[in-house]
Formats: C-alpha cells, sequence, structure tokens
C-alpha cells in the first residue's frame, strides 16, 4: 500500500501519531527538534522495518518482520476500520445473511438492500468542528447498496494550539497533521 500510494499510506508514522498527541501518549509541546528526533524511525525502508515472507518448494510458510530500532513502530489504523469492516461483512455472509450494513467508526460497508427492499441510506454529516450530538448537522443522504462508503473526516478528531487546528491525519512527507 505504501507503494502504491507512493508514501502517502505510511505505517511508520507511528512515532509522530504519539508524538502530535494522537496516540497513546499525552500531547505535549511539539518542536521541530521533536519532529526530528522521531523521524529517524519512519518511512517504509529495510532498514527501519524489514518484511520477509518464507516459502518452501513454492509453498507459503509464514512471514516475519524485523524493526530496525527499539522506537520503531506501526500503525494501521488509517485502514483498521476499513478492513475490519470487510471481514465482519464476509463474516456474516458466510452465515448465510444477503442483506446487511456494517459501520464502525465512520467506516460503512453495504450489501444487498435495507428491510424496505431498497438501498441502505447513509447519513453524512456537514464537516463542522465540534464533537458533541448538538454539533452534528446532516449534509446528505447516500444510497449504497454492494459498496462501501467512509463518513468520517478530520473535524471531529483535533485539538487546536496557538491559533492553528491539528487534525489526527498525519501527512508521512511533511510530518505535519491535517
Amino acid at each position: 500500500m505504501n507503494e502504491l500510494t507512493r508514501g502517502a499510506f505510511d505505517p511508520t508514522v507511528s512515532p509522530l501519531v504519539e508524538l502530535w498527541g494522537f496516540g497513546l501518549s499525552k500531547r505535549g509541546e511539539v518542536t521541530q527538534e521533536g519532529v526530528d528526533s522521531v523521524v529517524a524511525y519512519t518511512g517504509c525502508r529495510p532498514e527501519r522495518f524489514d518484511m520477509n515472507e518464507e516459502e518452501s518448494n513454492g509453498i507459503y510458510q509464514r512471514t516475519w518482520v524485523r524493526k530496525g530500532h527499539p522506537n520503531a513502530a506501526l500503525d494501521f489504523n488509517a485502514i483498521a476500520q476499513g478492513y475490519t469492516v470487510d471481514l465482519l461483512l464476509e463474516e456474516i455472509r458466510l452465515r448465510g445473511v444477503m442483506n446487511a450494513m456494517v459501520e464502525l467508526g465512520g467506516e460503512v460497508v453495504c450489501r444487498g438492500v435495507n428491510a424496505s427492499g431498497n438501498p441502505w441510506r447513509i447519513a453524512v454529516d456537514r464537516p463542522l468542528a465540534g464533537t458533541g450530538a448538538s454539533d452534528r448537522v446532516l449534509e446528505t443522504v447516500v444510497s449504497v447498496k454492494d459498496r462501501a462508503i467512509c463518513t468520517s473526516g478530520n473535524y471531529r478528531k483535533f485539538y487546536e494550539q496557538g491559533g492553528r487546528r491539528y487534525s489526527h491525519t498525519i501527512d508521512p512527507a511533511n510530518r505535519i497533521p491535517g
């Protein structure tokens, strides 16, 4: 995925996610020196993380991953919820359910139709700052059948500091939250 997105998806941004306060660590003051200090542990390169798939007689045996430094870490949060709803929908299908809608954190996947026989109707919020239910304004409703839609955005998970807004998505190129 890192190669396909030309680096836009980079699971090695975990140290940056922590530094900016969007992981498990408490947010502190972020300086350029702090960013520079964790950059040494980011980037999809063999010296950061090396993945090897082992085969025997042309048959897959196992995959192993080795990290190059103890401070390096992986964060698949950017794709975790979407992948999870795909897996859940597949499990539901294997149990014989042909019409279902699965949602997790704004990631939605729909198969078939709703109980009324119509495509699933997915509400999309207007992207307004705020986190409370009273801040939510409906932008539109989208009909979805046999497709997926992502309704999450940067307008809910963010903080403001020094007159600037920092959201939870981090650009691996400039190492700064969106």
